[in-house]
C-alpha cells in the first residue's frame, strides 16, 4: 500500500481513508485511473457529506458517488 508515500516528481502526499474522512474534502482526486471503480466502491461514503471524485485520465471526469448504484 501506498499510504504514507509521495507520488513521484510532485512529492503529492498519498494519505489514507482515514485522513479523507476527518478532513471532508469537496473533491478527492484518483490518480490510478485504472482502479477508479474500485477505490469509488470503497469509499462510496463520501457521497454522505457531498465529496465528488476527480479523474484526470484518460480525460477530465468528475463523478458524483450519490448519483452511482451501491
Amino acid at each position: 500500500y501506498k499510504h504514507g508515500r509521495f507520488t513521484p516528481g510532485m512529492h503529492i502526499p498519498i494519505k489514507p481513508i482515514e485522513a479523507i474522512d476527518h478532513a471532508k474534502p469537496d473533491y478527492i482526486l484518483i490518480l490510478p485511473w485504472n482502479l477508479k471503480d474500485e477505490i469509488i466502491k470503497q469509499m462510496h461514503h463520501v457521497a454522505s457529506w457531498g465529496a465528488k471524485f476527480v479523474v484526470p485520465i484518460p480525460f477530465v471526469t468528475v463523478i458524483d458517488p450519490s448519483e452511482l448504484p451501491r
